[in-house]
């Protein structure tokens, strides 16, 4: 593992990757590595997925299932690599606290009660969430606020576990030789390919939860290869993301730091306009999302336009809130 590691550093990261080993030298424990590249963020990220699918090639199966490896990307904390030929240190990605009060803190939260509920069965969640609401009973403010992150955060799931199974199934039903199904695997299958012909309710959601729930849990007994390898690639899709994002917080901080000693307010929106232009261009015709990119392009400047013309806003706080919402979006990707 580590020599691969040391050859991908060259092949594929120009020399620039720092990894870092977690985990017992037991040859039973699991061997958890976390990667990062200083100079080029997003390497790391194709690190792990030559360094997936070699192993896949080579061995007949993800690193996960044939070696018990696991290998992640950084997410927001330093780096101290350890593993020798990649060693190294790097900074953290800006911290993702947020003040209390912002118009972010919602996002924030929903962030943090996705992780929860990805570990918790459905009676155990649904108990804490009823005795969360219960404590809030007397703050109707509170109560309201509550609820609509506890149902947020309760979309998100849901869509973070039928994406897994979408994928699941898709490889399943391309696996050649074709893979054996137990009777369940099966009922479950033919579950969710009639999903497109049901009458979307309440009713059905609270079925496909537990549908859900039974699919995660027979993926890993019946096909674990499969449910591994879905789960890597819609992992480093959203790393993807969250690399993105914090690019964009990363200039926004860096202009924000310029920008808060001059005084002048048609010079500050000035060098805002210029930043946001370099991080939301306009896309073109046949890229890849375009209709997503223009819309978000469309969101920033919009509200952006409210500051322009309105000198009683503060554009400073527009900015403190712009970069505030953007690590809290990584925040619900990493989630």
């Amino acid at each position: 593992m580590n020599g691969l590691l040391n050859t991908l550093k060259t092949e594929v990261a120009h020399g620039d990757l720092i990894a870092k080993s977690v985990g017992s030298d037991n040859l039973t424990s699991d061997y958890d590595i976390t990667v990062a590249s200083k100079d080029g963020p997003g390497l790391e990220i194709e690190v792990v997925r030559e360094f997936n699918k070699r192993v896949q090639a080579k061995f007949g199966g993800p690193p996960g299932v044939a070696f018990d490896t696991n290998l992640y990307v950084k997410d927001f904390l330093s780096l101290t690599g350890n593993i020798p030929g990649v060693e190294g240190e790097d900074a953290a990605i800006a911290p993702v606290d947020v003040t209390f009060g912002t118009t972010n803190d919602s996002d924030q939260d929903v962030g943090s009660l996705i992780e929860q509920r990805q570990y918790m069965p459905a009676d155990e969640w649904k108990a804490y969430v009823d005795g969360v609401k219960k404590g809030l009973a007397s703050n109707p403010a509170k109560l309201r606020e509550a609820t609509l992150q506890f149902e947020e955060s309760d979309a998100l799931y849901l869509l973070n576990m039928r994406e897994k199974a979408e994928r699941f199934l898709k490889k399943l039903k391309a696996a050649s030789p074709p893979l054996p199904r137990s009777p369940k695997l099966q009922e479950l299958e033919t579950w969710f390919d009639g999903l497109s012909g049901k009458k979307y309710d309440q009713a059905l959601e609270n079925e496909m939860q537990r549908k859900l729930d039974e699919l995660s849990e027979v993926s890993q007994h019946d096909a674990p290869d499969i449910a591994l390898a879905a789960n890597n690639e819609i992992y480093l899709e959203k790393m993807e993301a969250v690399r993105k994002l914090q690019s964009r917080h990363r200039v926004l901080d860096q202009i924000a730091a310029k920008v808060k000693t001059v005084a002048n307010r048609d010079l500050k929106l000035k060098a805002i306009q210029a930043t946001l232009e370099k991080l939301y261009p306009a896309p073109k015709e046949g890229d890849k999302d375009a209709v997503l990119a223009a819309q978000r392009r469309k969101d920033v400047f919009d509200n952006f336009a409210l500051y322009q013309g309105d000198p009683s806003l503060d554009v400073d706080f527009w900015l403190d809130d712009k970069i505030m919402g953007l690590k809290a979006q990584a925040k619900k990707q990493v989630a």
